[in-house]
């Protein structure tokens, strides 16, 4: 299935384009397809990379691991992230320190 979904995720945000879609109105900050080759591709990439060649290896199980917090830190750091910060000095982000900490413990749980 994340096969699937990274061809459809590459073909509405490289062929398609579509501002309206639904998948580009969810999975983007910017309202841009184009942005779909970016976070969203690469998540179901890796799951598929890990899926077809780490399955049950301890690698597949840390990365796959690092997935979930990562699907994770967003959803709180949205809704409770107060402490902001950049990843680059100079650079303003939205991710915050309440969503880093929900990335760790999804991780690790």
């Amino acid at each position: 299935m994340p096969i699937v979904y990274s061809l459809l995720l590459f073909v509405k945000g490289a062929v398609i384009k579509d501002r309206k879609d639904p998948d580009v109105v969810s999975m983007t900050r910017t309202g841009d397809p184009k942005d779909l080759l970016k976070g969203p591709f690469y998540f179901t990439s890796v799951m598929s990379y890990v899926g077809v060649f780490l399955f049950r290896k301890s690698l597949g199980v840390l990365i796959m691991g690092a997935l979930v917090g990562d699907g994770i830190a967003p959803l709180i750091g949205q809704r409770f992230g107060r402490i902001r910060f950049g990843p680059f000095v100079g650079q303003s982000s939205s991710k915050s320190v309440e969503g880093s900490i929900a990335m760790g413990v999804g991780a690790i749980i």
